[in-house]
């Protein structure tokens, strides 16, 4: 039995189920209708829907207003339409001349004897039966002041439509009425179907205004469609007055689907383009893109977008200037429930920037919750700690809002009469496929959980829902609180996962039960039953978009969301040969986008060809796209210059230095990044000594590296470099793809071989009870813990183990572990604030062999978690913890203190973080390592539990280390002293 609907429609006044059929997402085969006009209002199914939606939402006297602005329909002198009135023959040919923009050009002699060239409506006359829209009542004769008949003036529309459609009209079509005329039949069926004229108790009574102006409006509407998917598609204008924002306007309606592909726009700097939206115009897309720098010039450019007529814009290139002169404006106020409401403004607003919000009843100020006011785009989403009254007047101020180009909003104050919602939250469905539906609920709901959807049978419920589109979360079963649209997930693609239900194609019956869904006032969701139709893909996806983003990053964009696998992707060179890249794909939160990184295998300078093999879609068929190649050009235009210069004196045989030992006394250039062979020409460096600038003799070569430059110096070299020469004049040095130096000349110091500049320095903090973390400058080799000691409250600790990574910049990071003993067995632990903790380095000790690719050894170091002198800190990364004893104790009345194992950072610390017997604290304070919270009367009970809840990573130590134990505290049967 199929299950029923308490509400069949989203809407409270409807009884019928909602009918929804997308376009979008997989839902690409679509049912062939037998109507002419529907197959068409497909082709131009943005027009069709806004024809559509205007004929139902709009009364026959403002459609006249709008045909009387278009100049089709003429007003009588008192300025009213009288719609009831008749119309007569050559009223309606002039019509139907202006609706179907006919040619007005007119014969030598008139067609109808009583049509003269000099009466008013003769050019409109000529013009239809020109058309051959009309012919007359009988032969040569108009009978031009007769009323028209609504079967008359039904063939008139019906022609001029098939006409401008290149439809033919089915001449053996009728019509179930006895009060039509035979000839009439065909002509009335097609005008019933088309929506061209209402259905009639007598098609053969004469038409009032009201059916002409009926049928003229919805025929205008269908030859401006027309025109519209004729034209060429351009761009008109390009602008971005917001620095997150581009705005391109299109002369033409668009293609919604490749409107919206953000593949089709590439920005120039390799600015990311991270959404593409069409607005209701049709014709203007809106793309959302990283930050632009004001007042800046960028290129975009443009391929694969279609109009709705099915015209592509291709290879279009376009210059626009960012230009934000304008300060952010209020724009509306919603309440979304008892304690919130949204702010929306002129444009996006910066989300780093934290805005002031106040809201007032009378002198009274609600407190407004920071840390739940968010910022999304051009909204701000405000929470408060207190609640609204109903039928109260608040008054809300908003300022210091910032958008991108800081500039803040103007000071917005406005009174409110505040009254608590009583409407029941309703759902839309914005986008179905096989295996995902997108809900939009039109209010914030809370209390969303999985098992709230089905499809088809009530035991077919959803897998997961999200409100990030391609993310999966942590925990399936939570439920989902405050949200607006979510992502309903059927199947995960997932072989043999046990739940997945994908929708099958067809007609299909998706159900929203009521569960706890409810808003923020308490209005509970009624189960709501859609009808929606599903289409398989069986459409393989394709590339629409690739960019190199930098010589480690290359950017792909697909036509569709497609799986993600590292190994669908390959470089090859010139020769065809395979190139070694260790490459990791990672997918957009649509995998519509696929991102290529190999960050150790840099490709700047290199041209090489990208393959795309064996990709498929994200979709129930995985359909499997055709191999693709692109030859991809990786530019590099940055010389990073040098790190250090190096002079290597090496002792002599009888371990003495400043003599000149042939073949070991060396001079190192470390680049930045790897150089031509313009590093190795000895005419582009010189010796300095501040007055002097002195030749190079000896041989350079690449040292093991390729950013690294050895010269085996000559003895009249080391003369100079002993002697006071201790620069190094650098020009005309080129890294590997041909980027030179943006100075003529520049200027390096020369350093000493193994001296303090040129050995690697750490930095030291304590990651754990049984862990510090050592990060060196430099990358290093043949890593062990010898000469490494590490002191805990004055014990020597046990070095357990030793892991070597490497940073960002590929210097060696170093992770020790201790044994829980120290070396005399005794217990060992470091406290939370990693207070008492020294961690030595000795070069000199025996057995080291930690050292760089020269090597040279790190420097010696003394870390310590109270440095002085020339010690280093031991940085305290050590996360806060609650003492083991009473962490929570009533201490009266209205006050429970919670203590922690070290003291408390009091800068950031609010009451809002808490929850006592789920009410919000009215003070809080922090001494040391003891927080205290102070509660209204009666939150604190005598013989009842005490329930403390505290946000997750709000409170941190005075490092900044955040609290990452329970968070749910509960004392039972409390004692209040």
């Amino acid at each position: 039995m199929r299950e029923q609907s308490s509400n069949d429609s989203i809407t409270q006044s409807s009884k019928t189920k909602q009918t929804n059929v997308f376009r979008g997402g997989e839902t690409k085969v679509m049912k062939k209708s037998l109507s002419i006009l529907l197959a068409l209002a497909m082709v131009f199914s943005m027009f069709a829907s806004v024809a559509v939606a205007e004929e139902t939402e709009m009364t026959a006297e403002e459609k006249f207003d709008t045909l009387k602005e278009k100049g089709i329909f003429e007003g009588y002198d008192d300025g009213l339409p009288h719609l009831e009135d008749n119309m007569t023959r050559e009223q309606a040919a002039k019509i139907i001349a202006l609706v179907f923009e006919l040619d007005l050009d007119t014969p030598e002699a008139p067609t109808f004897s009583d049509v003269a060239a000099d009466r008013w409506s003769y050019e409109y006359v000529e013009a239809a039966a020109a058309a051959d829209i009309i012919n007359g009542v009988s032969e040569g004769v108009y009978a031009p002041k007769d009323n028209v008949t609504v079967e008359q003036f039904a063939k008139m529309i019906a022609v001029g439509y098939a006409n401008a459609t290149d439809m033919e009209i089915d001449m053996e079509a009728t019509v179930d009425s006895e009060n039509v005329s035979a000839w009439a039949q065909p002509y009335v069926a097609l005008a019933l179907e088309a929506g061209l004229i209402a259905e009639a108790d007598d098609y053969t009574a004469d038409a009032t205004r009201t059916v002409l102006v009926e049928g003229a409006y919805v025929a205008n509407a269908k030859v401006e469609e027309l025109a519209e998917a004729a034209k060429e598609l351009k761009v008109k204008s390009l602008s971005a007055d917001s620095l997150v924002q581009v705005v391109v306007e299109f002369n033409a309606a668009l293609d919604a689907e490749s409107a919206e592909e953000e593949g089709n726009y590439d920005l120039s700097d390799s600015i990311d383009v991270g959404d593409a939206e069409l607005q209701e115009d049709g014709k203007t897309v809106v793309l959302t893109v990283e930050e632009l720098d004001n007042q800046d010039e960028y290129k975009i450019e443009i391929d694969g977008v279609k109009s709705a007529g099915g015209n592509t814009l291709e290879d279009y290139e376009g210059l626009f200037t960012a230009f934000d002169a304008d300060l952010p404006t209020v724009e509306g106020l919603e309440f979304t429930g008892p304690k919130s409401f949204t702010v929306t403004f002129s444009e996006p607003m910066d989300p780093e920037v934290e805005g002031k919000v106040e809201v007032k009843k009378g002198s009274k100020k609600l407190s407004v919750d920071k840390n739940d006011t968010k910022v999304s785009g051009n909204e701000v989403f405000v929470e408060l700690n207190s609640s609204f009254k109903d039928g109260e007047e608040y008054s809300i101020s908003i300022s210091k809002y910032e958008d991108f180009a800081e500039y803040a909003n103007v000071s917005f104050k406005e009174a409110f009469d505040y009254e608590d919602s009583k409407d029941a939250p309703t759902a839309s469905i914005e986008d179905v496929t096989q295996t995902v539906i997108e809900v939009k609920f039109d209010k914030p709901v809370s209390g969303v959980n999985k098992d709230d959807f089905n499809h088809t049978y009530t035991g077919w419920k959803a897998l997961y829902i999200t409100e990030t589109k391609g993310e999966v979360p942590s925990n399936v079963e939570a439920s989902l609180d405050k949200v607006t649209t979510l992502f309903v997930v059927f199947d995960d693609g997932e072989d043999g996962e046990d739940g997945d239900h994908a929708l099958p194609s067809g007609t299909v019956e998706f159900t929203i039960s009521s569960g706890d869904i409810e808003d923020n006032w308490g209005n509970e969701f009624v189960k709501t039953t859609y009808e929606l139709e599903v289409a398989a893909d069986r459409d393989a996806p394709t590339v629409t978009g690739v960019e190199v983003e930098s010589g480690t990053s290359v950017e792909i964009t697909f036509s569709e969301s497609v799986k993600v696998d590292s190994d669908n992707y390959k470089f090859l060179d010139s020769d065809g040969d395979e190139v070694k890249i260790d490459i990791t794909a990672e997918g957009s939160d649509d995998n519509k986008t696929v991102t290529l990184t190999f960050e150790d295998d840099n490709q700047e300078g290199e041209t090489l060809t990208l393959v795309i093999s064996d990709v498929v879609d994200d979709t129930l068929y995985e359909n499997e796209m055709e191999e693709y190649t692109e030859e991809l050009v990786f530019d590099d235009l940055t010389f990073d210059l040098v790190d250090r210069v190096e002079f290597k004196d090496a002792l002599d045989s009888d371990d003495n230095l400043g003599t000149f030992n042939e073949g070991d006394d060396l001079l190192y250039i470390i680049f930045k990044e790897a150089v031509s062979d313009s590093a190795v020409d000895s005419d582009n460096y010189r010796l300095y000594n501040d007055s002097t600038l002195a030749k190079l003799d000896g041989e350079f070569e690449y040292f093991e590296e390729d950013h690294i430059i050895q010269v085996e110096l000559t003895e009249d070299d080391f003369d100079k470099l002993t002697t006071g020469y201790n620069k190094l004049v650098l020009s005309d040095i080129e890294d590997i793809n041909g980027n030179g130096m943006d100075d003529f000349q520049i200027t390096e110091g020369i350093v000493a071989f193994d001296s303090e500049d040129t050995r690697a320095e750490a930095e030291v903090s304590v990651t754990g009870s049984n862990e510090v973390t050592i990060e060196f400058d430099q990358r290093l080799e043949d890593v062990n813990e010898v000469g490494f000691t590490i002191f805990v409250d004055g014990e020597e600790a046990v070095i357990d183990g030793i892991e070597e990574d490497l940073n960002d910049d590929g210097y060696t990071v170093l992770k020790l572990t201790l044994d829980d003993e120290d070396v005399d067995g005794d217990d060992l632990a470091i406290a939370t604030d990693a207070s008492l903790v020294t961690v030595e380095f000795d070069r000199d000790a025996d057995d080291v062999e930690i050292a760089n690719i020269f090597g040279v050894k790190p420097a010696d170091f003394t870390a310590d978690s109270t440095p002085t002198g020339t010690e280093i800190a031991v940085e305290d990364g050590y996360a806060p913890e609650l003492v083991a004893v009473d962490p929570v104790v009533v201490t009266g009345a209205n006050t429970v203190t919670i203590e922690f194992t070290e003291d408390m950072d009091s800068d950031e610390l609010y009451k809002g973080f808490f929850e006592v017997n789920g009410e919000t604290p009215t003070s809080v304070s922090v001494i040391d390592e003891v927080i205290t919270l102070t509660v209204a009367d009666d939150v604190l009970v005598a013989g009842e539990d005490l329930e403390i809840t505290i946000d997750e990573d709000k409170l941190a130590d005075e490092s900044g280390n955040f609290f990452e134990g329970e968070d749910d505290l509960t004392l039972e049967d409390i004692v209040i002293p």
